[in-house]
C-alpha cells in the first residue's frame, strides 16, 4: 500500500498533471515543432526557391501541404490526449489522425493520376527516406520525453500518434526544401514510410510508456 501511494504522490506531483490541460500542453507541442521546422529549414535546409510561387498558385501542393500539416496536428493533439490517464474527456480526438490521413491519401492519389515527371535516381531516393527518419529523431525524442514524463493507459496509441507526428514533421520539412515534383516518389519514399512508422510505435509503445 505505501508503494502505490508514493506513487500517487509522484505523479500528483509532476507539473504536467497539476498545471497543464491538454490545450496548452498541444500548443506547446505545435509551437516547438514550428521552430523546430523554421530552424530546419533555415539553418540545416534552404527552403526549395520555388515555394512562394508554388504556395500561390499551384492549388495540388497547397492541399498536400495542408493535409500533412493536418497530419501533424491531428497526431500530435491524439498523443497529447493519450498521455491523459482520462484523455482530459475528449477521446474524440484519437479518430482525427484517420480523417486527416484519409484526406491527404485521396489528394495524394489525384495528384498521382495527373504526374508523369522522369524517375529519379536511386541514391536520390533512398536519401529521402533517410533524410527524413533523420529529421524525425529530435521530435520523436522529444515526444517520448514528454509522453513518458505523464500517466499514459494507452501506450501504444501514445506511442502511433508520437511517432507519426514526428514523422510528418520531418517530412513537411523535406517537402518545403526539396525541389522535386514527382508524386511516385513522394509517395512511396516520404510518404509510405509512415507504416513503417505506425508499426513501430505497436511495437515499442508498451515498453516504452509502461508505467
Amino acid at each position: 500500500m505505501k508503494d502505490m501511494e508514493s506513487f500517487i504522490d509522484e505523479l500528483s506531483a509532476r507539473p504536467c498533471h497539476r498545471n497543464c490541460g491538454l490545450a496548452q500542453l498541444f500548443f506547446t507541442w505545435m509551437g516547438g515543432a514550428a521552430l523546430y521546422i523554421a530552424a530546419v529549414l533555415f539553418l540545416y535546409l534552404t527552403p526549395r526557391p520555388d515555394l512562394l510561387g508554388k504556395l500561390l498558385s499551384d492549388r495540388p501542393f497547397e492541399i498536400e501541404i495542408l493535409s500533412l500539416i493536418a497530419i501533424i496536428f491531428s497526431t500530435a493533439l491524439a498523443a497529447c490526449a493519450a498521455a491523459y490517464p482520462d484523455a482530459q474527456q475528449k477521446r474524440f480526438v484519437f479518430f482525427l489522425p484517420l480523417l486527416s490521413f484519409a484526406i491527404f491519401i485521396w489528394t495524394m492519389f489525384l495528384a498521382w493520376l495527373t504526374s508523369a515527371p522522369p524517375p529519379l535516381p536511386a541514391w536520390h531516393e533512398m536519401n529521402c527516406t533517410l533524410c527524413i527518419t533523420l529529421l524525425s529523431l529530435p521530435p520523436a525524442l522529444f515526444l517520448a520525453w514528454q509522453i513518458r514524463r505523464m500517466a499514459s493507459v494507452r501506450p501504444r496509441l501514445a506511442a502511433v500518434n508520437a511517432l507519426l507526428a514526428a514523422f510528418a514533421i520531418g517530412a513537411l520539412a523535406l517537402r518545403l526544401s526539396e525541389p522535386t515534383n514527382s508524386i511516385p516518389h513522394l509517395a512511396q519514399f516520404h510518404y509510405l514510410p509512415m507504416l513503417a512508422v505506425a508499426a513501430i510505435g505497436v511495437l515499442i509503445g508498451q515498453k516504452l510508456f509502461r508505467w
